[in-house]
């Protein structure tokens, strides 16, 4: 039995050796991908905030505003490549109990990258005919990159660079911050608008207002995973009358993620930050350890049974002389 553990030795040596690169370079890229029942709920505030109230035709300012963003994910529509989520936001005022936007989307994310795709019904509202691109919520999963990205913004229905800027740290995690800057842009009309709310004459009646907005997006992201664990979004929406003359500010505020939040952020993060670390170092690096010292054991295992049988042998001889030496005595 002694003289077949050498061989069986430097195959299993053999066997781990090949594991190490496999479960690097292959087995971690199928199980680095974005979870297609994944689910959270993220507030961000603003203080001092302003907002044109519809329902009492006043501008109100100096108001605390609140921004719920609910990611949930389609496992039955994603797919081992793509992930399916649906996500709702809503900003309120919490105190008059006003709705100032709500916005509903379905975005198809690449499960290793975090690109957007046109597939599987991805939407914004209801709308199909929005060509979704850039990043949209996840980067490079453990691959985030110092340089700029395109990242898609639902309210101007198009991406944007959003540019490294250096790192911070938030609540006790390094954190990679990108930084998006979206110019004022024509998002849309308001129809029948009062001319005296864009402060133009009365006279000219109900208007075809143009709405715009422009933002200031600062992101930081856990680079060991590519999950953003903080978020503040500085907002402005504004209407203008459609010769261009005029101005209402519909909403004005500076929202950031809250710090309950970005616990449960950085919590999740970690989490998958022990599955990746695992796959794409502990593992591989562990097996090819124990391979080398498998295939090691094996080689040397012959010079180890040869030792052996030589003592033996040695033993047996130094009996045999000392009963000759005793039968002469």
């Amino acid at each position: 039995m002694r003289r077949t553990l050498g061989p069986i030795l430097i195959g299993l040596g053999a066997f781990f050796l090949t594991l190490a690169p496999m479960t690097r370079f292959y087995v971690a890229d199928q199980l680095i991908v974005a979870p297609t029942d994944f689910y959270q709920k993220t507030t961000l505030r603003a203080e001092h905030a302003t907002f044109f109230d519809g329902s009492k035709v006043k501008l109100r300012k100096d108001v605390s505003l609140v921004a719920v963003q609910t990611v949930r994910g389609d496992p039955t529509a994603s797919t081992a490549s793509t992930a399916l989520w649906d996500t709702f936001t809503s900003i309120t005022d919490p105190d008059s109990g006003a709705d100032i936007a709500i916005r509903q989307a379905r975005y198809a994310v690449n499960r290793r990258t975090g690109e957007l795709s046109n597939c599987c019904g991805a939407s914004i509202g209801q709308d199909t005919s929005v060509r979704q691109s850039g990043l949209g919520f996840i980067w490079p999963l453990a691959n985030v990159q110092k340089r700029t990205y395109a990242y898609f913004d639902p309210s101007t229905r198009q991406a944007w660079p959003i540019e490294y800027q250096g790192e911070d740290t938030v609540q006790g995690l390094r954190a990679y911050r990108f930084v998006q800057t979206i110019p004022e842009t024509r998002v849309g009309t308001l129809p029948g608008l009062p001319a005296k709310l864009l402060g133009l004459p009365v006279k000219r009646g109900n208007l075809n207002a143009v709405q715009y907005y422009q933002a200031t997006v600062t992101i930081w992201v856990d680079p060991r995973t590519g999950v953003p664990v903080s978020q503040r979004e500085q907002v402005r929406s504004s209407a203008r009358g459609p010769d261009g003359t005029g101005s209402l500010v519909l909403v004005e505020a500076d929202l950031r993620t809250q710090a309950a939040d970005e616990k449960a952020l950085i919590n999740l993060s970690d989490g998958y930050a022990w599955q990746f670390a695992a796959v794409r170092d502990w593992i591989p690096v562990g097996s090819l350890v124990f391979g080398l010292f498998l295939l090691a054991s094996g080689v040397l295992q012959p010079l180890f049974e040869r030792g052996g049988s030589r003592d033996r042998r040695t033993g047996s001889h130094s009996k045999a002389a000392e009963a000759v030496v005793r039968q002469r005595i």
